[in-house]
């Protein structure tokens, strides 16, 4: 058979409702509204004070929906649909808008008619929403609106609306409102060994295995037999090895593994994977670079998903900061962070001097990239993104304190193209540095998006504000089974106040309870590394930012920081070191908790994310011991074998025990 067979591990489970990265892009289902041309008058839709319904004007029918505004200073909701989609749900949905449109904020491009979707929870209140880009103002003809959201965890229902933005004046009329579900390809894989960028020890353990996903549920339940082949070829194109396996139709999750009949050298292979079924459409190949090396680079993730730089397991600890002068380096280096990442250097001369300060202060720093795409911001002259990205990634590549590139900050998929170019020119050119993506999804499924073109996919959930801080365990727990427990997963979590962004917010900013909860939730769902966003935003308080620095604001806020680091701070040895213990939960009012051992000791991570006291009951393993009952904000009660743990409002903590296990 060619590649000496190790494993294949079948397993049927319930259908997984996931995508991968596919050559064909992003398959929808049909359109789920109703009446979205407005033929049948305005039913089902709830109809504005200012929408009527024209039967004489329309994009592909004779009837849309008109929207009219008189008065700048009139403020009317959208018209509006309601639909039950499951929560988790991907959904892209568009309109077609065309208007005669002018604002009292005289903003053309920026302003005008809009479509946007919003998730409600069970009493009707706004969970989050999507709010694309508006129409612009003028007189225009019909033009499309459009964009992407993936349905919160716990959303009961969402709804679709368009209408005119606050302070809009005139006319605009909308047809072929319209929100598909994405449907995922039938087939599905994923490449988990080799776990980093393809490499492989020479010395070590040479193994492949990919985890593969059959869709059947979206497809009729089909019963087809998929064909799974893998062609390894060397540097000259040369079949050295080929492993083919027939997965039977009741398969719909599995993990393929082998091995090379003969031990592989250093230098550079390809593996191909080909997966063949007879549904139409269904049947797409995937080529994987693969590199035999002989020792790992400087800074890698391992296969447990940890950060190595030099050789060390490390845990980046961090934040977002702005200019790096001695102060503020100092600072939060005494603090106990070990990281920063600043938005001013990615296009700035004096980048040197930032690298080198940070190595001075024992610093590592993630150098931002985010910026150099065609279409974004960055204006370069005549000089592409890209080339400019080469540049800085040559020049910076060797400086001690560089530990990885920020590649993506919460790109949309439209991105992805542009995102994977910028990936393989950065690990092209350097193979010693991972590459970092934060995203804001809620679901696993739009951050699998980006699963071959990241070596740490983040999650920023940014809570505080809101009526619970669940929504971190939500996103973290997202980011970790879209990496497939083979990536690196960091969480992005909030120091700042919203009331720095949005004028209508009062200022809240994060106190330690919020500060220290939402570490926890984050290390409870596996994150290995974490950053705060954002160092600089302590010194304001309201929005608009002020050019000056309010240290007044900041010295209220930062010793709350600093005791957080610590405590996490005495923690690194254990989640670096530790290893994962399962525990039996014998009834839960919707506490996170996590287990490790080390050193003879139990140690069991709690977070309560909710603003009333809650408790959770495990069922105590015989080997265990407890020497004090009250740990922190964590109080522990003992009924035959069941350990009761009682948090107050957002409490979190560590409540630890002892083992009699060796």
């Amino acid at each position: 058979m060619g590649l000496r067979f190790l494993s294949v591990i079948f397993f049927i489970s319930q259908v997984f409702m996931v995508y991968a990265q596919s050559d064909s892009g992003a398959l929808l289902g049909a359109n789920l509204v109703q009446n979205s041309g407005f033929e049948k008058g305005g039913e089902p839709w709830k109809l504005a004070q200012n929408a009527s319904v024209d039967h004489a004007a329309g994009y592909n029918s004779g009837s849309s929906l008109l929207v009219k505004n008189d008065d700048p200073e009139k403020k009317f909701s959208g018209t509006s649909q309601r639909l039950d989609i499951a929560p988790g749900s991907t959904i892209y949905f568009k309109a077609k808008v065309k208007g005669n449109l002018s604002s009292k904020s005289e903003k053309p491009k920026s302003d005008g008619a809009r479509v946007y979707i919003q998730a409600y929870d069970e009493f009707g209140k706004v969970i989050s929403g999507r709010y694309p880009k508006l129409s612009g103002l003028g007189t225009f003809d019909w033009k499309e609106l459009s964009g992407d959201y993936t349905v919160p965890i716990d959303a009961a229902y969402v709804s679709i609306a368009v209408g005119l933005y606050n302070g809009v004046t005139g006319e605009a009329w909308f047809d072929d409102v319209t929100i598909q579900t994405e449907k995922p390809p039938f087939i599905e894989a994923f490449l988990m060994k080799p776990h980093y960028r393809g490499m492989i020890q020479e010395k070590g353990e040479q193994v492949f295995s990919e985890h593969i996903i059959i869709n059947r549920g979206y497809y009729e339940n089909s019963k087809e037999d998929i064909l799974v082949r893998y062609v390894l070829k060397n540097v000259v194109n040369k079949t050295i090895d080929k492993f083919e396996v027939k997965l039977p139709g009741s398969t719909t999750d599995t993990i393929l593994a082998f091995s090379p009949k003969t031990k592989l050298q250093e230098g550079d292979y390809t593996l191909v994977g080909e997966y063949k079924s007879n549904l139409s459409n269904s049947s797409f190949s995937r080529i994987h670079k693969v590199e035999v090396v002989r020792n790992w680079p400087m800074v890698y993730i391992d296969e447990e998903g940890y950060t190595v730089k030099n050789g060390e397991r490390i845990f980046p600890f961090g934040l977002y900061i702005g200019h790096p002068d001695d102060e503020h380096l100092e600072r939060i280096k005494q603090a106990g962070f070990n990281t920063v990442l600043s938005y001013g250097y990615g296009h700035n001369a004096n980048f040197e001097e930032y690298l080198d300060k940070a190595e001075r202060y024992d610093l590592h720093v993630i150098y931002s990239l985010k910026d150099f795409y065609e279409g974004g911001a960055l204006k370069l002259g005549n000089r592409k993104p890209l080339d400019v990205a080469k540049d800085y990634v040559n020049q910076i590549k060797y400086k001690p304190s560089l530990l990885a590139w920020y590649t993506v900050d919460e790109l949309l998929p439209n991105w992805i193209p542009k995102i994977d170019e910028l990936y393989q020119t950065i690990t092209k050119i350097d193979p010693h540095h991972p590459t970092l993506q934060v995203h804001y999804y809620d679901g696993y499924r739009m951050l699998e998006k980006y699963y071959y073109n990241a070596d740490i996919i983040a999650t920023d959930p940014y809570p505080v504000g809101r009526p619970d801080l669940s929504l971190t365990s939500t996103r973290v727990k997202a980011g970790l089974q879209a990496t497939h427990h083979t990536k690196g997963h960091w969480a992005v979590l909030q120091s700042m106040d919203w009331a720095v962004y949005q004028k209508e917010k009062k200022p809240n900013p994060p106190n330690l309870d919020e500060l220290r909860n939402q570490c926890y939730q984050a290390l409870i769902h596996g994150a290995k590394g974490i950053l705060f966003y954002t160092y600089y935003d302590l010194f304001q308080e309201r929005y608009p930012r002020k050019n000056t620095l309010d240290y007044d604001n900041f010295n209220k806020i930062w010793p709350d920081v600093v005791r957080m680091s610590t405590e996490v701070n005495a923690l690194f040895p254990v989640l670096l070191n530790g290893k994962n213990q399962s525990v039996t939960i014998v009834e839960n009012d919707k506490v996170e908790i996590s287990c490790l051992t080390y050193q003879g000791d139990v140690f069991l991570l709690i977070a309560n994310p909710f603003y009333t006291s809650k408790e959770i009951r495990i069922k105590m393993d015989e080997d265990w011991k407890i020497d004090i009952y009250s740990q922190g904000q964590i109080t522990a009660q003992v009924n035959s074998d069941v350990l009761t743990l009682q948090l107050p409002s957002i409490g979190s903590g560590v409540f630890k025990l002892k083992s009699n296990k060796e």
